[in-house]
């Protein structure tokens, strides 16, 4: 089950004891599912319900500064915005550092203070997204990746 899956990983942080349960039951509030659907077999997920747990997995121990890949890649809509609210929501409470990558220019432009986008693997340009859309005098994100890099366009 998705709480039985919480409560291994906290387990392998603190063992059988009262902490790994703590762990487990912040890891099963910041999915934000149901108890019912974290009592219900991971098999019968959805792929958003999935990467829930997962991001609550990564999140509920409490690092300091977490690196997460693609977090929304492949969900639809309302699956997304449901991870992006947990990020956002997590990172505002917890004074924590995500380090995010992501091709969706726009999520990160609302996710991310600081942002450094790449291209063939070098930094182009840095800074928080509302700077650089204001210097380039672009509308998002996405665009000033454009301006940059817009090779074949």
């Amino acid at each position: 089950t998705g709480w039985e899956n919480l409560y291994y990983y906290a387990m392998l942080y603190y063992g059988r004891t009262s902490k790994a349960l703590e762990v487990a039951e912040i890891g099963a509030k910041i999915s934000g599912l149901s108890e019912r659907d974290l009592n219900r077999k991971v098999s019968e997920y959805s792929k958003g319900m999935i990467r829930r747990v997962s991001i609550a997995r990564t999140l509920m121990i409490g690092s300091k500064l977490v690196i997460l890949d693609e977090p929304t890649s492949g969900l639809d809509v309302f699956s997304a915005y449901a991870i992006r609210k947990i990020l956002k929501e997590y990172s505002r409470n917890n004074s924590v550092t995500i380090v995010l990558s992501s091709h969706n220019m726009l999520e990160v432009e609302d996710l991310c203070d600081v942002v450094a986008l790449i291209n063939k693997g070098r930094v182009i340009v840095q800074g928080p997204p509302k700077d650089l859309i204001r210097t380039y005098n672009v509308r998002n994100l996405e665009e000033v990746f454009i301006s940059l890099a817009g090779e074949g366009l």
